[in-house]
This record gives C-alpha cells, structure tokens and sequence, in this order.
C-alpha cells in the first residue's frame, strides 16, 4: 500500500505595494499564497510523515538564505493550511519531504530546484520516491522534474578505480551523457515552456555539467597528492581552456553561476598557491570576478562569492566595505548585497536579536550594551560544536570575574526538549554562557547567513560587528588572538 501526501499549493503575486496596502482583505494582500490540504490513501498511521517547502529569491549550493521563507507539514494536520510570501515575482522552490525521519534520495537530489512565478497555481502529490503536478501551472512543473530526475539515473558506462589512466576521461564522459539527455528532453518540450523557463532549465543543465566536471578536480585533489596532480594536469590539459557561451539570463540558473565561482576560485588558489583556512587576498579573488564578468551574471557571482569566501578567507568581509557599487540601481540583487554589506561588514549596527532562554525570559541585545558579546551557534548532536566548546574553556576562564563581557549560546534545535536535555548535559555549553534557543523563523541565523556549524560572532560594547568570523581558540596562538579581539570590543 502506498501513502500518498496531496498538497494543493496556489502562488500570488503583486508588483506595486501601494495597490496591496490599498486592498486590505483581497487574496492579493500577500505577495504570495499557499494554500496547502493534505490526504492520505490507506495511510499507516504509525508512520510519521513530515516535509517543508523552502522558498528563495536567489538560490545557490553556497546557501543563500537572505529572503528565503520556510512552510512545514506533517501529517498530524491534514488540514492544514498556510500562506506565506514570496520574496519576488520569479522565485526558487526546494521540497523537502520525508517519512518516518528516512529521506530517499529522489528529495535529496540537489538539482531539483524548482522556478515558479508569481500567479502559479498547481496541486502536488508527494509520493516517498517520486513527486507529481497536477493543475494549470503543472505543466512546467512536471517537465521541470522529469529533466532533474536525469543526473541521479545510473549510468551505463562501467566505474573505473580511479588509478585507471581512462578514469578522468570516463567520468566527464558520463556527465556529457547526462547533459545530452536532459538536452534532448528540453528540446522535446520546448513549445509548453515560455523562453524565460526554457533559459533557465538550460543554463541549469550546462551549469550542473561544469560544475561536476569543477566538482570532480577539487574532489580529487582532497583524496592526495598523486590524484590531485593527475586532476590538475587533466583540468589544464582538458578543460580549463573550455570555451563556454552564456546569455545574461544564465544569472537565474544557480549551478551554472555556482560552477562559474567555483571554476574562478579554483583557478585563483592554484596560480597563488592558497589551501585550508584562515587564507588572505580575497580582494584579488573578488576583483578578479568583478572585472571578468558583466551584467546580472556578474552580480550574482559577487553575491556567491560573499557569502562563500568569508568560510575560508579571513579578509572577504572588508571586500564590501572598500566597495560602494557592486550592482547596478535596478538590479534584483541590490537589496542581497546591501543585506550582506549589512550583516557581513566590520562596524555596522548588529542584528538586535530577540530570544528566549530555559526559563521562558526573553532576551535581546539591546540588554548587553556597553558590554562585549562573543556568540556561539550550535545545535544538538554536532560535534564541532562540541569540541568548540571544550576549547573555549580557557576563554571562558580568561573572561569569567569580567562583567564587560557576555558570551551567548545559541541552539538551533527544533525541538526545545532535546535542547533543554543538552544544556543539562554541558556538551555544547557552557554554566557561564547565556542559553538562548533560536526562535522558529530563524531570523537571527538568516540575517548572518548562518549555514555551518559552529561559527561564532563578536560585538562590541556599542552593538556593532567585529566579525562574522572570530578565530577559533584550536592553540595557544589562536586562543591568544580570540582573546585580544574580545579585549579590543570595549576599548
């Protein structure tokens, strides 16, 4: 027997606000609504269903999560209903769905990434290893799924180890096939798609070519010496010198902007010879990107690049701060970059968080002024963040009779159970930190664009930024440094 999960989903969208604050009470009051009704086909009622529907305005592997909002689902409401906003009039859908907490890989496929557009209407069935459109819109919703479902099909051709001196030949040859493919049925379908939607799926299917070919060197280079070798020599032989030709449309395409950066940023650290963290020069990096490409395709690299390089680049911040024009006045990625100059660069006004602690007390930043605050993110079951604790304990030690000097832990746990059982187990935290639990739109983690785990923060004793990226105390070098940051926020 199979379970089915039906969700009707209804997307609308208006483009002149003083029209929406005109009509109070129409079904255009928001941007965008969805409405959701779920039912189940002979349904096991011990099972657990549960699932979310992430929308973008801008998408990218590197997370951008500016202007992104979440609905969630379960089968305990199967009469639910939501309607949440759509941040522009062409967005990005990613669904997430699962059964029993176990997600197969056709949801876990990090191609299906879906274009809707302002007035969409269609009603989906989520079935546990496929996903099917019904309604008008549901056209371009089921050729969209068909053509990301290719990638992740086998392959024919035989896995070769990767000694083998045909390997690197064998396994481009493989993502040349898939590319071909998918070419063919976007060809087939092109008349039922609008020119704008039949870019996007293109350049999405070029870009997924390029960027597993970028993928496979970088990979390979990780695995050891003698492999990285052979894959830098086959790149430059082979690949590097790969002409490629692309429309401004390719902006909206998300792995063909993810491979363009991840192919500039390959070639920049291996002529400058830049490996592991904590790495300088990004300005040149970033230069490099702004000078060789123009128009939206530029923009959105840059907004890639921003939120990458500041993981493994001690010295991407400041790129924003040194650089007043980065888009042009109209550009749809005007107000993601003001957001990262915002969240991103030294010096600016912090976000004046609002959280709750284990008692229910609620505290904000505005609480701590005059006082330097180092924050820590973490969730349950990380082990990063529970060796960053431990290494922290000199810190704290350092800091512990200095009432100029807060720490606050911050746990993105769902579960606010889970989350109490942790802070009495002080794997993650520590007795003199804060404990504050994340509330459930994330606000605080989407403004700084938190994606990894764990990452610290530091503000000063009047409220503004130091930086998004303190070191972490690994050594006595390192903890030093952590330490003379903190000092420097209320000097």
């Amino acid at each position: 027997m199979k379970t089915i999960l039906f969700i009707i989903i209804t997307f609308f969208a208006i483009h002149n606000p003083t029209y929406c604050n005109a009509q109070q009470g129409s079904k255009t009051e928001n941007p965008l609504a969805i409405t959701i009704t779920t039912s189940f086909d002979q349904p096991n009622e011990s099972s657990k269903l549960s699932g979310s529907i992430d929308i973008f305005q801008t998408y990218s592997n590197s997370q951008i999560t500016f202007n992104s909002s979440e609905v969630n689902f379960t089968n305990l409401d199967p009469t639910m209903k939501r309607k949440i906003t759509i941040p522009s009039e062409i967005s990005y859908l990613k669904i997430n769905y699962s059964v029993d907490g176990k997600i197969s890989s056709y949801y876990l496929n990090p191609t299906r990434i879906y274009r809707v557009e302002a007035g969409d209407v269609f009603e989906c069935k989520f079935f546990k290893d496929s996903l099917l459109f019904y309604g008008p819109d549901a056209v371009k919703m089921n050729i969209q799924s068909k053509i990301f479902d290719v990638p992740n099909r086998a392959h024919l051709k035989k896995e070769l180890s990767q000694s083998d001196p045909a390997y690197f030949d064998t396994e481009i040859s493989k993502y040349e096939d898939k590319f071909q493919e998918q070419i063919a049925l976007l060809a087939h379908y092109k008349k039922e798609l609008s020119e704008e939607l039949y870019d996007y799926l293109y350049f999405q299917c070029l870009g997924l070519k390029h960027y597993r070919c970028v993928s496979l060197i970088t990979v390979s280079r990780a695995l050891g010496p003698n492999l990285g070798a052979r894959a830098v020599d086959y790149y430059n032989q082979k690949l590097k010198h790969t002409i490629i030709r692309y429309s401004d449309a390719a902006n909206e395409a998300s792995y063909f902007t993810d491979f363009l950066f991840r192919k500039e940023k390959m070639e920049y650290e291996l002529e400058f010879k830049k490996a592991g963290f904590n790495k300088t020069d990004a300005n040149l990096l970033l230069d490099r990107i702004s000078n060789g490409y123009k128009g939206l395709t530029r923009e959105k690299l840059l907004i890639t690049a921003m939120i990458d390089l500041p993981k493994s680049y001690n010295d991407a911040d400041a790129y924003l701060e040194q650089r007043n024009s980065l888009t042009s006045k109209h550009s749809p990625y005007q107000e993601i970059l003001e957001q990262i100059r915002l969240a991103f660069t030294p010096n600016t006004k912090a976000y004046d968080f609002s959280l709750l602690d284990s008692s229910g007390r609620s505290h904000r930043l505005n609480d701590f002024k005059g006082k330097v605050v180092l924050m820590d993110f973490w969730f349950t079951g990380c082990r990063g963040c529970a060796i960053l604790n431990k290494m922290m304990t000199p810190v704290f030690d350092h800091f512990k009779n200095n009432k100029k000097v807060v720490f606050i832990s911050v746990s993105i746990d769902s579960n606010r159970e889970i989350w109490l059982k942790s802070l009495k187990e002080e794997v993650y935290t520590h007795t003199i930190s804060i404990n504050l639990l994340s509330d459930k739109e994330r606000q605080l983690i989407k403004y700084y664009n938190i994606t990894s785990y764990p990452t610290l923060l530091l503000i000063n004793s009047e409220g503004k930024l130091i930086t998004k990226k303190p070191p972490f105390p690994t050594d006595e070098a390192s903890r030093k440094d952590l330490i003379r940051l903190v000092e420097m926020g209320f000097q």
